[in-house]
């Protein structure tokens, strides 16, 4: 269901009559301008799998088996939806796979004369990447078609990205501090939107959301590189880039796998990796500021099970800091038996380190290149010259 301002009067239950029209249409404004967007109408959704569903009910009633595209890493429930409006005949798709580096480029092979609806998250939050979103809305508005992308873990927490010109917005509110029963989804004035009038129960969700919105606070300090700082002191840190082309025999010592594209300074992804023994993730569940993915399914079994995602959010100080690696050691200590005396090594090995710096003479031949490893590769390039200093450690 879809609950729009307009539909909404004034109630008398525990909000003390408040008149959530005028709140609404307040607070409509602050979440525009944390968006950077101007002229959008904003309802109000149970939750992120609805709003989506609603948006592909519309297309597949506006159009005659239209074509749809949709991420492999959606949510089960909307790729569920999907497949079945395939299966009656209602809609064709497409499911797009995330390319080796982990996240979608590129949709251009997909599309066809039918298509009609994109739908790609902004962030692969379950395994740390974010799609190109500006690249694959400009090949939309080529070709006319609607995009939707939900943003989670981006809304309060950054400017950095540009939401301008996609079509649908969904953003569900229980990331900053809201009812997990509500989410928003923003859309622009010209695209139209089944509506229902709401239950008192869901107008308060909704004020509760609002009031969210003004009172979330995240940590002004960068816990998270202070916590990756911390961890790169005792145990081996390895990103996962660097993993994906090693030889996983070769790693001999329980590691931290970095999966992390930087989406915010509040986020973050990585896997605890064993050759001996597989970690479980469901072990740290329990933990405060811990999230397991809904889906990893891109990497490989060591990953999988060790995988975890790592909120910032409310870690202010470095004795929170200290509090959170304090329990994922206690969590690992108890299914790795080797892991304190490993982590002794460790701390040794770096010290030596330290104390007697090493140096080492590298050499390049002058020419121009391209780094591989960049997703953007194919457009950037990067003069090597010729080194004759050293790099001490």
């Amino acid at each position: 269901m879809i609950y729009k301002p307009s539909n909404i009067k004034k109630i008398n239950t525990d909000l003390k009559n408040i008149d959530t029209i005028t709140v609404i249409n307040k607070y409509k404004d602050l979440i525009l301008s944390k968006l950077s967007l101007k002229k959008r109408e904003i309802d109000f959704v149970i939750n992120n799998t609805k709003a989506c569903n609603n948006v592909i009910k519309n297309i597949s009633h506006q159009y005659k088996k239209p074509h749809i595209i949709i991420s492999s890493l959606d949510e089960s429930y909307i790729l569920s939806y999907c497949k079945n409006l395939e299966k009656n005949n209602n809609i064709s798709l497409s499911i797009i796979n995330l390319n080796k580096y982990g996240y979608i480029d590129d949709i251009s092979e997909y599309i066809n004369n039918q298509t009609k609806l994109v739908i790609i998250p902004y962030i692969n939050i379950d395994i740390g990447t974010i799609n190109d979103i500006k690249h694959i809305n400009n090949q939309c508005k080529e070709k006319n078609i609607l995009l939707y992308s939900n943003i989670d873990y981006l809304f309060c927490r950054t400017n950095k990205y540009d939401f301008g010109d996609i079509d649908y917005i969904s953003i569900p509110f229980i990331n900053i501090g809201g009812p997990k029963d509500i989410s928003l989804l923003i859309h622009k004035n010209n695209i139209k939107i089944d509506s229902t009038i709401s239950s008192i129960k869901n107008i308060e969700s909704i004020i509760n959301s609002l009031l969210a919105i003004s009172s979330f606070k995240i940590s002004s300090k960068n816990t998270k590189k202070l916590f990756i700082k911390k961890l790169d002191e005792i145990f081996n840190i390895i990103n996962y880039k660097d993993y994906i082309n090693m030889y996983k025999p070769s790693i001999s010592k329980i590691s931290i796998i970095l999966i992390d594209n930087n989406l915010n300074k509040y986020i973050l992804c990585l896997s605890i990796f064993s050759k001996n023994k597989y970690i479980n993730n469901n072990n740290f569940k329990n933990i405060e500021n811990i999230y397991l993915p809904q889906s990893s399914s891109v990497y490989d079994e060591y990953i999988k099970k060790g995988y975890l995602i790592i909120s910032f959010d409310n870690i202010y100080d470095e004795s929170q800091v200290n509090k959170l690696l304090k329990e994922i050691i206690l969590v690992i200590n108890n299914q790795y038996n080797n892991l304190i005396e490993e982590i002794k090594d460790t701390v040794i090995a770096k010290k030596k380190q330290i104390q007697a710096p090493k140096k080492i003479k590298l050499k390049f031949d002058p020419k121009l290149t391209y780094d591989i490893t960049d997703p953007n590769f194919k457009q950037k390039k990067y003069n090597i010259r010729k080194l004759k200093s050293v790099l001490k450690k």
